[in-house]
């Protein structure tokens, strides 16, 4: 459900990098101790790496990889609530009018793609 996707606060640089930044710390999934009392818990960045970001006309592709030391990941609903989560941060960027979610398998074969518009 996108309407239990909480926003969280960072500040990025304001350049041409504002985007990567922003999902660098994504993925980076470091919460602080008043977020964690709120109840705020990374679920995607203990599962991925950020692999890839590439933006063109209008369309950011995100490529992720499951972490070698993960065994059990949880499916197609990990992917959807991070696709959620992915959309709701990209709304503060109007440059962005959709985005692909692409998770890598082990064996860095494409196992998911999530498709969404902003």
């Amino acid at each position: 459900d996108q309407e239990s996707v909480l926003p969280l606060e960072r500040k990025v640089s304001s350049g041409r990098e504002k985007i990567s930044d922003t999902f660098k710390i994504f993925f980076d999934g470091k919460l602080s101790q008043a977020e964690k009392n709120l109840g705020f818990t990374p679920k995607n960045p203990e599962a991925f790496e950020l692999v890839e970001q590439t933006f063109d006309k209008g369309n950011l592709t995100i490529t992720v990889q499951v972490k070698p030391e993960v065994v059990n990941l949880g499916g197609s609903c990990l992917i959807t609530l991070m696709g959620s989560e992915i959309g709701k941060t990209l709304e503060q960027f109007p440059e962005v009018k959709s985005f692909n979610l692409i998770k890598l398998g082990h064996n860095g074969e494409p196992i998911v793609e999530s498709i969404g518009d902003i």
